[in-house]
């Protein structure tokens, strides 16, 4: 028997390798933790520090606020941080990354130059492409009657139905992704704006 034919039979046996996990190897679906529902946490996880998030494994960096390899995007953090996004609670639009005026990380300034789709980061953002759903972590953003005040909350997993490039607040151009989450999980928590907490 050559290598070959040794080889086939050893990928047929079920105990090995089973159906599903040929099957995401045949679609080049990688199998990695960091995407999907997180193991460490449910819906409505809430921290009182970006820290916590990251030791959670929910959303590892401590600033940026796109996680993700070539693959796509693993989790976000959405804060209200850019002029430009819109968070209705179910659906939302979220900025991309990149030509910002920022005195100091994660504080909120006007955009200075254009974004790009080529920045790494926004290129990560391609859920619409690869079908894989993305993590939304909420922080702190008194704007949004969906967000904490304070803290950061682990909100589930959503998809980006569409993605673009469109004159922003600033007359600069901003990278557009509008995120749907997906069906079936906990409600998302409301809070009143005059609430303090």
């Amino acid at each position: 028997m050559g290598f070959e034919e040794f080889r086939r039979r050893f990928a047929q046996d079920e105990t090995l390798y089973p159906r599903r996990i040929l099957a995401e190897a045949d679609s080049n679906i990688s199998i990695d933790a960091r995407y999907g529902p997180p193991k460490s946490c449910s819906v409505g996880k809430w921290w009182e520090t970006r820290q916590q998030c990251s030791d959670d494994g929910v959303h590892k960096p401590m600033m940026a606020g796109i996680s993700g390899c070539k693959g796509g995007a693993f989790s976000i953090v959405v804060s209200g941080g850019y002029e430009d996004g819109k968070d209705n609670g179910e659906t939302f639009i979220y900025i991309g990354t990149g030509r910002k005026w920022n005195s100091s990380f994660g504080g909120h300034g006007p955009q200075v130059e254009d974004q790009s789709m080529e920045h790494s980061h926004n290129k990560a953002l391609k859920s619409q492409e690869t079908g894989r759903y993305v993590r939304v972590v909420r922080g702190p953003n008194p704007a949004s009657p969906w967000a904490p005040l304070y803290g950061y909350r682990y909100d589930g997993l959503y998809t980006i139905t569409e993605a673009w490039e469109d004159k922003g607040i600033s007359g600069h151009t901003v990278c557009k992704f509008r995120f749907v989450r997906n069906p079936g999980q906990p409600p998302l928590t409301h809070r009143s704006l005059k609430q303090t907490k």
